[in-house]
């Protein structure tokens, strides 16, 4: 009997230690990110400070030095999702956190921001829709 018990505690345990990142990434939503906080002049770990991550891709071009960022849209945090993300990790036992956390991941409205430098110091910011393939 005390067996079972332990069984059956170990078994719950493992169930909310395993229901995680797609639930609350859910709960949470995505906060916008802010690129008015950039400034003509900010050097480069100043940007990926303000931007709060860093750049997918750097490049330099023409005496200019390239740094591409992911910016995202924000999505308001959803109960809904939450409760399904939990409710899919409990009839799985976890299992679901292979697809639920990647499905999380790419639900987020994206775009990207070119940041361009000249001698270290922010000159330009761009809008783009794709990383450029320089």
């Amino acid at each position: 009997m005390k067996k079972k018990i332990v069984i059956l505690v170990s078994f719950l345990s493992l169930i909310f230690v395993l229901n995680g990142c797609s639930a609350v990434m859910a709960a949470k939503g995505t906060p916008p990110t802010d690129i008015t906080k950039l400034s003509v002049g900010d050097d480069p770990g100043i940007v990926a400070a303000k931007i709060g991550h860093a750049p997918v891709k750097t490049y330099s071009k023409s005496g200019y030095d390239y740094e591409v960022y992911e910016v995202f849209k924000g999505e308001k945090p959803s109960a809904g999702r939450a409760i399904a993300h939990g409710a899919m990790d409990f009839f799985t036992l976890g299992i679901w956190e292979a697809a639920g956390t990647p499905i999380e991941m790419s639900s987020k409205d994206k775009t990207y921001v070119l940041i361009k430098y000249k001698n270290g110091k922010l000159m330009t910011i761009q809008k783009i829709n794709a990383i450029p393939s320089v």
